[in-house]
């Protein structure tokens, strides 16, 4: 997953859960998402990952802290517009780095 320093200052119909109820999905694994906003969106999704990409020097605080509490492998933010293109070598160890973790569950 990765996270952008974007608006998520966004607010979902309350009914947006009921639709998001899948056969596999019941309402205890949405739970973060019982406020219907942006920031809980994002909890969501962090909390079904793998690891997490800072895609922007800044992402919002909540969000650092609940990739922290989810006990997370995340990648600080690399600049990706570099001439020498040496944020590669960043993304594949830690896509590497991720592969090796999830292989031992």
């Amino acid at each position: 997953l990765s996270l952008y320093n974007e608006a998520l200052d966004m607010r979902f119909s309350d009914k947006v859960i009921d639709k998001m109820l899948v056969e596999s999905l019941n309402r205890e694994d949405t739970a973060v998402f019982s406020e219907p906003d942006g920031i809980n969106l994002a909890k969501l999704a962090i909390q079904y990952s793998d690891g997490v990409i800072a895609g922007s020097p800044e992402i919002d605080a909540q969000l650092g802290d609940f990739v922290r509490e989810q006990n997370l492998p995340m990648l600080p933010y690399v600049r990706v517009d570099a001439q020498d293109g040496s944020y590669v070598a960043d993304y594949n160890n830690f896509y590497d780095d991720l592969l090796k973790k999830t292989k031992l569950r």
